[in-house]
């Protein structure tokens, strides 16, 4: 028997970060959605215990370094289940790139063996896991529209966005979250983050207001370290795309649209200057889990 699962790309409406010098420790407060482009995770039982991961990427590693097989490890390691998984991940959503993808296919294999072997586990028991895969996996696991606060752990489901489409745009570079987050000091930050505007344009279903609130604490250091990113972001602001930001710590950057004509538009207007462009709408529903 196998389980096919498709894993989907997540984007920051807001980053803020505030850092707890008593935990040493980042405290994300962000609105995160998932949109239409996915990974295909194929999941099937093997003969043997061994896990083995295999993807359409042949840079990507297969061993406890890539998220889906620390994923498969975990909850084979929870379950005692003594059975071998397969995993063919067919990659769309670009790596390194802000968009979760890593994240995604990690929580798409949690939720595929929970049913493959009949787990029967909670919402609760795999957002414990998810968490222990990294910050974005347990939104990953639920998708939608969500506000997500602490450690990634805290989530509350947001009502659907005001109806538009997004362009995203990832020029040939990768972000590595990790070194963003080791050279930022936290006197760099501003006082007052997007998260509030954010959350209070959905819950006014106001497309206008949503496109003026969107941002990213980060967008100042990896603007600076990565100035294409800048650049990148004011040609989609001339080309007509809306509260333009980074999504995650980079290197995509995300802009609306009020219709898919006007989309189109920046679409085909960014291609000469980018070649990873996609247009696609939010999906507004969770996985259902």
């Amino acid at each position: 028997m196998s389980i096919i699962e498709k894993a989907a790309a997540k984007i920051n409406l807001s980053q803020d970060l505030i850092y707890q010098a008593d935990k040493g420790q980042w405290h994300y407060d962000m609105v995160m959605a998932s949109v239409d482009l996915s990974d295909r995770l194929t999941i099937q039982e093997r003969s043997d215990q061994e896990i083995v991961v295999r993807t359409s990427r042949s840079f990507l590693p297969n061993d406890a370094r890539n998220h889906a097989y620390r994923a498969a490890d975990l909850i084979k390691e929870a379950s005692q289940v003594d059975r071998g998984l397969d995993i063919i991940i067919e990659k769309r959503i670009p790596v390194s790139a802000g968009l979760g993808g890593g994240s995604s296919d990690a929580a798409a294999v949690l939720r595929a063996v929970n049913k493959l072997w009949d787990l029967h586990y909670s919402t609760d028991e795999l957002l414990q896991l998810a968490l222990q895969i990294d910050a974005d996996a347990p939104y990953c696991l639920l998708g939608g529209i969500q506000h997500v606060t602490g450690q990634g752990d805290q989530l509350q489901a947001l009502p659907a966005l005001p109806a538009s489409w997004l362009v995203l745009a990832k020029p040939p570079l990768s972000v590595s979250t990790d070194k963003i987050l080791q050279d930022l000091d936290p006197n760099d930050l501003p006082d007052q983050g997007n998260t509030p505007a954010v959350l209070q344009a959905i819950h006014k279903q106001s497309y206008q207001d949503l496109v003026q609130a969107t941002g990213n604490m980060l967008e100042d250091l990896v603007f600076w370290n990565y100035p294409i990113l800048n650049k990148l972001k004011a040609k989609m602001q001339k080309f007509g795309a809306e509260g333009v930001t980074m999504t995650g710590t980079g290197s995509t950057v995300i802009g609306f649209a009020p219709t898919s004509n006007r989309a189109k538009h920046v679409y085909n207007a960014l291609r000469g200057f980018c070649k990873e462009v996609y247009v696609v709408p939010v999906l507004q529903q969770g996985t259902g889990l």
